[in-house]
């Protein structure tokens, strides 16, 4: 990638975690980050949301994976946010997984299931009903991938 582009990006993605910034301003970086992005830049921005304490950009950057057509590579890279502190976190990572997931994520999902049934962790009966949504839709196109 040239030192150009990766200067307009570093920017663009400064400007999404800056919660300083206007809603209209994060906007259009996202919006210019979805034109620029490949899976090196996805999983930069990863790395980064994860380091974040910023609930918003965390979104972004899983709205920017939303309008992907795969994620298989940067899965991995999502396992994390699942097990998030912040609830809207959590969800969107689940919608996500629900509509572009593999199998190989199905165990994790298997696990917030069963830690939420115990009660002993942070998830909810709407991460319960997430996980359970993801795991019959990743089923679903295993069985049937058209």
């Amino acid at each position: 990638m040239s030192t150009q582009k990766e200067q307009l990006i570093s920017g663009l993605s400064d400007i999404l975690f800056d919660e300083q910034r206007s809603a209209d301003e994060r906007a259009h970086a996202k919006r210019a980050l979805q034109r620029l992005s490949d899976e090196d830049t996805l999983l930069r921005l990863l790395q980064r949301a994860a380091s974040s304490d910023s609930a918003q950009g965390i979104l972004h950057v899983l709205d920017l994976l939303g309008s992907r057509r795969h994620l298989a590579k940067l899965e991995p890279f999502l396992l994390g946010f699942l097990y998030d502190g912040a609830a809207e976190v959590r969800q969107a990572v689940l919608r996500l997984l629900a509509e572009k997931g593999t199998p190989r994520i199905i165990p994790y999902l298997d696990e917030i299931i069963n830690a939420a049934l115990k009660g002993s962790s942070i998830f909810d009966a709407d991460d319960i009903a997430a996980a359970s949504r993801a795991r019959q839709s990743i089923a679903a196109r295993v069985t049937s991938p058209n």
